[in-house]
């Protein structure tokens, strides 16, 4: 039997919306399918963007509180469409929440003012707070695959 993945969707502008079209074909194209996303809450710079976003996209919740969605015990997967400078913060609270992420680019930039600096900057090592490696990383290094 298929099982589900409950989705979480950080952000919902352009590439929210090309997730959410990618999250509804994706059993479709997949088949049979691994898992089947289930478009469960998205998160919008408002509640107004993002209750735009839950009936546009088929979602069950809408929230401009990304903190709360990412701490939910229903949400396996964080999908991140945020713009670039927002990453890291999300990309470390779902990983210490335990979650799934799915981030296109790097969760931080490489330097000193990134603020998770050293999970791929100086040492390669992963993030130090949860103990994991984000991957893939911009910068050319690569950390491990994390599957439960």
């Amino acid at each position: 039997m298929t099982q589900g993945m409950n989705v979480a969707m950080i952000g919902a502008g352009f590439m929210g919306k090309a997730y959410a079209m990618a999250y509804a074909a994706m059993p479709m194209f997949f088949w049979p399918a691994s898992a089947i996303p289930h478009r469960k809450g998205v998160v919008g710079v408002t509640d107004g963007a993002a209750e735009t976003a839950r009936q546009r996209f088929g979602f069950d919740t809408a929230s401009s509180d990304w903190r709360a969605v990412v701490a939910r015990p229903d949400i396996d997967v964080v999908d991140i469409c945020t713009p670039n400078n927002v990453h890291a913060k999300i990309a470390i609270a779902a990983a210490k929440a335990g979650k799934h992420i799915i981030c296109q680019k790097a969760p931080c930039a490489d330097g000193p003012e990134s603020p998770c600096h050293g999970c791929c900057g100086e040492t390669g090592r992963g993030d130090p707070h949860v103990g994991l490696r984000l991957s893939p990383h911009t910068c050319g290094r690569f950390g491990q695959e994390i599957h439960r």
